[in-house]
């Protein structure tokens, strides 16, 4: 059995920039059974509290339906409860599967788009925000073993589509300011240029473990891809700026790295809100095969079922990929 997914120094890095959401949080409770003759039932219920303070997040309550596919017309069905003064709002959603090809119909069913429909055409550097978003996909087979046995096999994975992409364009942005304001003389194609360097050397100490690590170690990551960024961009600075030196630079970028605070939070909060709800979100994905489970990655078992505890937000680096074969007979 696999050990419990864990968020990856995700959220230490996301800290890191202030980019912490909201105060609230968003449980989902997920219950899959596949029966023998490959049909079965699919049960969602989420339970949101304080969900959003959506003021904050220049939200409605329709776009925080929109934002997360809670909609009457995807399938659920919507309950207010009130107890001792909190509210929390209830989602549910119950599919039935009538044979085994139907499942790759539930592909889709857990959604969190990166902002809400109104903002899905939307630029934040090169990506158009609606392109933004966590979505899961859904395979079921089923087949017969040497002994003549049926099994069955199941998979489900969650990804983000052009998460980390929206984060690293929305620091980026932010790096752009910072330089406008010390070299106000640069052109846009100029400051265009630093921030190709600054996205490579990035996506570079992605590749090379900034969302996976913390401390000392993320910090040694995050001052390399802004010296990298500094050594090319000089070049760039001096056309308009010939005496302009590379440790001013320097220190320019990583004074940006470490002034983010509440307005960059807010701010993040209203370009992103999808990636904001997300962190704050939790599935506890629950699967009943038919037979014997012979191979899976669950995190714990409870009887006959299997058990996956996992965030949204750690799908951000890496797909979340369930897997769980069984043999009935045998």
């Amino acid at each position: 059995m696999a050990g419990r997914m864990k968020n990856r120094g995700i959220k230490p890095a996301l800290v890191f920039f202030s980019l912490v959401g909201l105060s609230g949080c968003i449980d989902y409770a997920v219950e899959t059974t596949v029966n023998p003759d490959g049909s079965g039932l699919r049960s969602v219920r989420v339970e949101a509290t304080d969900a959003g303070r959506l003021a904050d997040f220049k939200l409605s309550p329709r776009d925080f339906t929109e934002l997360m596919f809670f909609s009457e017309r995807e399938g659920w069905v919507h309950e207010t409860h009130v107890a001792s003064g909190d509210t929390t709002q209830v989602f549910r959603l119950e599919k039935r599967m009538n044979d085994l090809s139907s499942w790759f119909d539930l592909s889709d069913e857990i959604r969190i788009a990166g902002v809400p429909p109104a903002s899905s055409g939307s630029s934040l550097g090169y990506l158009t925000l609606g392109d933004v978003q966590f979505r899961n996909r859904v395979w079921v087979r089923m087949g017969e073993n040497a002994d003549g046995n049926e099994s069955f096999s199941y998979q489900e994975q969650f990804l983000w589509e052009n998460g980390i992409d929206a984060i690293l364009e929305f620091i980026l942005e932010g790096l752009e300011q910072s330089v406008q304001e010390a070299y106000p003389r640069l052109s846009e194609r100029d400051r265009g240029e630093i921030l190709g360097f600054a996205r490579a050397s990035l996506w570079s100490a992605v590749e090379d473990g900034l969302l996976d690590s913390s401390g000392d170690e993320q910090d040694h990551l995050l001052k390399r891809a802004m010296d990298r960024t500094a050594v090319q961009g000089i070049k760039v600075v001096r056309r308009q700026y010939p005496a302009a030196r590379e440790e001013p630079l320097k220190q320019r970028l990583a004074a940006f790295s470490e002034e983010w605070g509440a307005d960059v939070e807010a701010e993040f909060d209203r370009t992103l809100p999808g990636i904001s709800l997300a962190m704050n979100s939790q599935i506890s994905f629950r699967l009943k095969l038919p037979g014997r489970v012979t191979t899976t990655n669950a995190h714990e078992r409870e009887g006959e079922t299997l058990v996956w505890e996992f965030s949204p937000i750690d799908a951000l680096t890496a797909p979340i990929v369930i897997l769980a074969e069984s043999v009935v007979g045998g």
